[in-house]
This record gives structure tokens, C-alpha cells and sequence, in this order.
């Protein structure tokens, strides 16, 4: 995890993680319910297609920004919170 000051008075956290299956066509349905990269649908491989759904709609519903970037054979996500500084 990496914490940045990139924007003023905002806290960039990113997570980055190495994969081997995720191409860049993916990340346009990635934040998508039920979508899942394993073609076959076995549960033993991946998961419902749920959880960046859910998380999407968390962070939509906090106004927090947020994106996802796929470079060389790394995904990073990163989600901007405001800092109130008094």
C-alpha cells in the first residue's frame, strides 16, 4: 500500500497488486456486477463478479474518487480521501 499527497488537502491510497490474467480490455467492466475474468465461471478459480461492484458503489456513495490502472503486469487502485486540515 502507498500513501501520496498528490492532490491539495487530498490522501491518495493506492494498492498494487501483480497479475497474470488481467488484460487491459478488462478494466472497462471491471467495477461491473457479476463480471469475472475466469471465462469458465468456476468459483474454485474466481469469485461471484461482486466485490469491486460493492466497492464502487461505497465509494459513489461517499463522492470519493477513485480509478484503477493496469502497467506492465500490475494492477494498482487507488482511492482519494479529503483531509480537513483546521
Amino acid at each position: 500500500m502507498l500513501l501520496t499527497n498528490d492532490r491539495d488537502n487530498e490522501l491518495k491510497c493506492t494498492i498494487k497488486n501483480k497479475t497474470t490474467r488481467l488484460q487491459p480490455e478488462h478494466l472497462t467492466h471491471i467495477w461491473d456486477s457479476f463480471y469475472v475474468i475466469e471465462e469458465s465461471r468456476n468459483k474454485t478459480f474466481s469469485g461471484t463478479g461482486l466485490g469491486l461492484s460493492i466497492v464502487a458503489t461505497i465509494l459513489d456513495e461517499n463522492e470519493l474518487s477513485y480509478e484503477v490502472k493496469l502497467e506492465d503486469s500490475y494492477i494498482s487502485f487507488s482511492i482519494w480521501f479529503q483531509l480537513n486540515i483546521a
